[in-house]
C-alpha cells in the first residue's frame, strides 16, 4: 500500500512538472534515487535471511542493483547539476548495460537449482516464449535502427531491447518449467523486471519514432520497477515465504498459456508484418516453427497428462487397498468385511436359495502370548495364524481381522449342513502345527470357532452376527478349541449359567456382601446398569457388552482380601492399608478366572483401576492398552462411587459429578468414554437422577 501511494505520488508530480523547474528536476532526479537505494538496502537484508539458492540469488542481486543505481546517478548529475542531456553512448550506459548482463547471469545461476527446472518441455517453452518476444522486439525495435547508418549509438540502441528480451524470456521460462510454485518474491521479482523492460523498448520506439521527445514519464517505469524490488526483498524474508519455499511439488501446466498466448501474438505480429513489407522467408520461418512447437507441445501435455492420470489411477487404488487392509496381517479389514457382509445380505433378500456363513476366530489364551512373549512375537502369531487362514479359505470366501486376535470368516454360498466342517477344517489350520516365531520352542497355539448361516440361523445381518459371536464364547466357555455352530449348547455358555443361576450368582452374592461391609449397597449392580447404557452409546457387540456388564457387576469382589477395617475407615489411609487396597484388582481376578467361563471377565477386573495416563494399577497400563469393557467399567464405577455416601465423605451432587468427570477425562479416564456416559446422562433422565 505505501508503495503503490509513493508511485502514485510520484507519477502525478512527473506529469505535473514533466521534469522541468526546480522540484520537476529533484523528483525525477533526486527523489526518484530513493526506492533505488532502498532496494539495495533491502536485498542485502534479504541475503542475510534467506539461505539456499535464495540467499545465493539476493546476494546477486545486491552485488547487481549498484551498478543500476550508478547509472541513475550519471543521469541525474547530468540534468541536475549540469542541466543538460547525458552523452549517449556514455558511462551511464555502460553502468546499464553491465546491469543487465549481471541480471542474466544472477538468473541462470541462482533460479534454476531454486525452482527444479524439468524437461525437455521446458525447453520447448523457452524456445517458443524466447522467438515470440524475440520477433515482436526485433519488428518493432530492433529492425527500424538496422535502417541507420551502423554506428555506437545504434549497436547501444539495440543492446537495450535484446537484453531486455533475453531478460525476460530466461526469466519467464525458469518459471513456467519449475516443479515448484514460485514463491511470491520471484513473482515480484519477474514484474520488475518487466516495467523495466517495457519502460526501456517504450523509450527506444519512441525515440525512433518522435523528434526531441518529452520522456520524463518514462522515470514512472523505473520507479515502479525499483518499487517492485523492494516489495521482492521484503517477500523474501517474511515467515509466509519460507513455508511456500518448501519442496513440495506443483504440477499445474502454468507454461501452457503462456505459450499458446505467444503463439497467437506471434502469428498476428507475423500478418501484419507481412502486409506492410512483401512476405519474407523469416516470417514463413516464424510462423511455422510456433505452429510446430504448438502443435508439440499440446502432444507432450497430453501424454504427461495421461502419466499423471495413471499414476493418480494407480495411487487411488493402493489407497483403496490401504483403507481395506489390515496393516499387520494383511488380511482384510473390518470395515471391508462389514460391506461385504451387508452386500451378501442384500442379495438373500433378492434370492431365498442363497445362504451366507460366517465363522468368528478367537486365539485361545492370546493374552498370555503377549505377556509371556511380548507384542513383537504376538503380532508374528496373528500373522502366520493370517496366512493359514488364507491358506484354508475357498476361493470367493473371504478372510478379516475382525479385533485383536478375532478373524471374520464370510463364505459364500455354503450349506447350513457343511458349516460345521468348514470351521473345523479352519480350526484345525490353527491348531495342527505349532507357530515357529524364532523362540526356542514354536508356540503350540489353539482357536475357538464360533458361527452362523443366513437365512437358516438369522433372518437379519445383525442376528447373524449377534448368533456367531454367542457361539464363539459358547466355544470358549465349554473349554476352548472347538467349534459351535448357530444356538445349540446354551446350556454351556456364560449366558446359560447366568440364566441357571448357579456360579454366577455365588459370586454375585459374594460382592453383594463386600459392598454391604463398608456401605455400599448395590454399588455393583448400579454399576453395571450404567454400563450397559454406556456400552449401547458406544455401539460395542453384544459379547463386549456383556463383558463389560459382568465386569461391572463384579469388579470389587477382590476386596474379599481387604480387611472390613480398612474399607469402612473414615479417614485417609495410610501406606500399608493403600497398598492392601491396591491389590484387589488382581485379587478379584484371580478369583474370577477359577470360576467356568469368566476368564475374560477377570480381565476386565483386573483393569478397571487402570487409568488412561498410565498411572493407574496393578500393572501401569494407559490408553488403548486397557481394554474398553474396562475402561467403561471405570468411568461408571467412579459415578456410582461419587453419588454415594462413604465412610470418608459425602456424596456429590450430579452437577459436582459431571465437573469431576470432566477433569478427570484423559487423565484418570478415557475421554471418549466420558462424553459416551455425559451424553447418556444428558438425555436419560433416568440416568440423570441415579443416586445408589
Amino acid at each position: 500500500m505505501a508503495a503503490g501511494a509513493w508511485l502514485t505520488l510520484f507519477a502525478v508530480g512527473t506529469l505535473i512538472t514533466e521534469g522541468h523547474g526546480a522540484f520537476g528536476r529533484l523528483l525525477v532526479n533526486v527523489i526518484y534515487l530513493g526506492p533505488h537505494i532502498l532496494a539495495i538496502a533491502l536485498a542485502v537484508w534479504a541475503a542475510r535471511r534467506t539461505d539456499g539458492a535464495y540467499r545465493r540469488l539476493w546476494t546477486m542481486l545486491a552485488c547487481a542493483l549498484p551498478l543500476w543505481v550508478a547509472g541513475e546517478s550519471i543521469v541525474s548529475f547530468n540534468h541536475v547539476v549540469l542541466q543538460r542531456e547525458p552523452a549517449f553512448p556514455g558511462a551511464a550506459d555502460a553502468f546499464f548495460l553491465a546491469f543487465y548482463a549481471a541480471l542474466i547471469v544472477t538468473f541462470l545461476v541462482a533460479l534454476r537449482p531454486a525452482l527444479m527446472v524439468r524437461s525437455w518441455k521446458a525447453v520447448l517453452d523457452a524456445s517458443v516464449l524466447a522467438l515470440a518476444v524475440g520477433f515482436i522486439g526485433w519488428v518493432a525495435v530492433v529492425e527500424p535502427q538496422l535502417s541507420q547508418p551502423a554506428n555506437l549509438a545504434t549497436v547501444v540502441g539495440v543492446a537495450y531491447p535484446v537484453l531486455d528480451v533475453v531478460m525476460l524470456t530466461i526469466l519467464a521460462s525458469l518459471t513456467l518449467a519449475s516443479f515448484r510454485r514460485p514463491p511470491t518474491s520471484l513473482l515480484l521479482l519477474a514484474a520488475a523486471i518487466g516495467a523495466g523492460a517495457f519502460t526501456d523498448v517504450a523509450l527506444t520506439y519512441i525515440s525512433l519514432h518522435t523528434t526531441s521527445p518529452e520522456l520524463s514519464w518514462l522515470k514512472i517505469g523505473w520507479e515502479a520497477e525499483a518499487l517492485l524490488l523492494v516489495l521482492a526483498a521484503v517477500a523474501a524474508v517474511r515467515p509466509a515465504e519460507a513455508a511456500q519455499r518448501s519442496p513440495s511439488e506443483d504440477l499445474t501446466d502454468r507454461g501452457l498459456t503462456v505459450v499458446l498466448a505467444g503463439v497467437a501474438v506471434t502469428l498476428a505480429v507475423v500478418v501484419i508484418h507481412s502486409l506492410g513489407h512483401s512476405p519474407s522467408v523469416a516470417d514463413a520461418v516464424v510462423a511455422l516453427y510456433v505452429v510446430g512447437a504448438i502443435a508439440l507441445r499440446l502432444h507432450l501435455t497430453s501424454r504427461e497428462r495421461e502419466r499423471i492420470g495413471l499414476r493418480l489411477e494407480a495411487s487411488l487404488r493402493e489407497q483403496e487397498r490401504m483403507a481395506n487392509t489390515d496393516e499387520l496381517t494383511g488380511l482384510h479389514n473390518r470395515r471391508y468385511a462389514d460391506r461385504q457382509l451387508e452386500r451378501r445380505a442384500r442379495a438373500i433378500t433378492q434370492d431365498a436359495e442363497l445362504e451366507t456363513g460366517v465363522l468368528i476366530l478367537d486365539l485361545d489364551h492370546f493374552k498370555d502370548v503377549n505377556d509371556a512373549h511380548g507384542h513383537p512375537v504376538g503380532d508374528e502369531v496373528l500373522r502366520l495364524a493370517a496366512e493359514r487362514l488364507t491358506r484354508t479359505r475357498r476361493p470367493g470366501d473371504v478372510v478379516a481381522r475382525y479385533g485383536g486376535e478375532e478373524f471374520l470368516v464370510i463364505l459364500h454360498d455354503v450349506e447350513r449342513a457343511h458349516l460345521p466342517s468348514v470351521a473345523e477344517r479352519f480350526r484345525e489350520c490353527i491348531a495342527e502345527e505349532p507357530f515357529d516365531v524364532g523362540e526356542e520352542h514354536p508356540l503350540i497355539v489353539t482357536a475357538s470357532v464360533g458361527g452362523a448361516s443366513m437365512p437358516a440361523d438369522a433372518a437379519t445381518l445383525t442376528e447373524l452376527l449377534r448368533i456367531a459371536d454367542r457361539a464363539l464364547y459358547t466355544a470358549k466357555s465349554m473349554g476352548r478349541n472347538r467349534v459351535q455352530i448357530g444356538g445349540q449348547g446354551d446350556e454351556g455358555s456364560i449366558e446359560g449359567l447366568m440364566e441357571r443361576g448357579s456360579v454366577l450368582n455365588f459370586v454375585q452374592a459374594l460382592v453383594d456382601y463386600v459392598d454391604a461391609s463398608y456401605g455400599a449397597v448395590d454399588h455393583g449392580s448400579e454399576a453395571a446398569r450404567l454400563t450397559g447404557l454406556v456400552a449401547d452409546e458406544l455401539g460395542l457387540e453384544a459379547s463386549q457388552r456383556w463383558r463389560a456388564c459382568a465386569g461391572a457387576r463384579l469388579h470389587d469382589i477382590g476386596k474379599l482380601a481387604v480387611p472390613e477395617v480398612i474399607l469402612s475407615k473414615p479417614t485417609a489411609l495410610d501406606v500399608a492399608e493403600w497398598e492392601a487396597v491396591r491389590r484387589h484388582p488382581d485379587v478379584g481376578a484371580d478369583i474370577l478366572s477359577l470360576a467356568p467361563g469368566l476368564r475374560d471377565v477377570a480381565e476386565v477386573v483386573r483393569q478397571h483401576h487402570e487409568r488412561h495416563d498410565g498411572t493407574g494399577y496393578p500393572r501401569g497400563l494407559s490408553g488403548e492398552q486397557i481394554c474398553i469393557e474396562a475402561r467403561i467399567v471405570a468411568v461408571c464405577d467412579t459415578w456410582v462411587a461419587m453419588c454415594s455416601d462413604r465412610p470418608h465423605r459425602a456424596s456429590r451432587t450430579t452437577p459436582q459429578a459431571v465437573d469431576e468427570l470432566r477433569r478427570a477425562a484423559g487423565s484418570q479416564l478415557h475421554p471418549q468414554v466420558v462424553e459416551a456416559f455425559l451424553s447418556v446422562l444428558s438425555r436419560t433422565e433416568e440416568l440423570a437422577g441415579a443416586t445408589p
